[in-house]
């Protein structure tokens, strides 16, 4: 199997490359320096040029890139909600719309949300609805892609341990996982069968729930 992680330099993303590299082929994708591949997801012209270079030769595209803002509700603008709009939700978005024209029939996307979709906190008034809506899409356009077998899944992750110390204060009382245990919860998307759900990594022990 050939796989590309788009953020696969960040904490989650190089987990997963290395939880995926044991038994495929695994492309680190992304717009910094130390990656295979190049693609900015904020970008539609960046994402149809990597694809139209790249896609028919993928087997299972991983996102786990994508902004968002946190900050109380009487600090927030359009702007702040554009951020996560723009890039987390609309990129990924992109990803399926544009690269499911160029991936072969039987291949997969798996995005990423955030547990913020399940359980909100304070400052997320920005950030939950854009990990809520990724969810939906995802749900939506598998009924569309499924007669080409081109499945279309989230993985909503929880505190990472290793951005705790950033993060944390913003999920008090969540119990945070590291990435690497993280990473393991993306081999049901990529491997399990499934289309048009969302993993919920909760914490603590790791274990996911599905939503219908």
């Amino acid at each position: 199997m050939r796989i590309a992680v788009v953020g696969g330099t960040g904490t989650i993303g190089s987990a997963i490359v290395k939880e995926l590299a044991s038994d495929a082929e695994v492309l680190v994708a992304g717009r910094s320096a130390a990656r295979d591949l190049h693609i900015d997801i904020t970008s539609e012209e960046s994402i149809e040029s990597f694809f139209k270079a790249h896609g028919s030769s993928l087997d299972h595209v991983v996102v786990a890139c994508g902004d968002v803002s946190f900050a109380p509700l009487d600090k927030l603008n359009s702007d702040l909600f554009r951020v996560g709009f723009n890039s987390k939700f609309l990129g990924q978005v992109n990803v399926v719309r544009i690269g499911s024209k160029y991936m072969r029939n039987g291949t997969g996307f798996t995005l990423m949300s955030g547990i913020l979709s399940l359980h909100t906190v304070k400052a997320s008034s920005a950030a939950a609805p854009i990990n809520a809506a990724i969810e939906s899409f995802a749900k939506a356009s598998s009924l569309e892609l499924l007669e080409r077998g081109i499945r279309v899944n989230v993985i909503a992750p929880c505190l990472v341990s290793e951005s705790a110390a950033a993060y944390g204060p913003f999920f008090q009382g969540f119990i945070p996982l590291p990435a690497a245990t993280i990473a393991k919860t993306y081999r049901r998307s990529v491997y399990g069968g499934i289309t048009g759900e969302t993993l919920y990594i909760l914490g603590g022990e790791g274990q996911y729930v599905l939503k219908h």
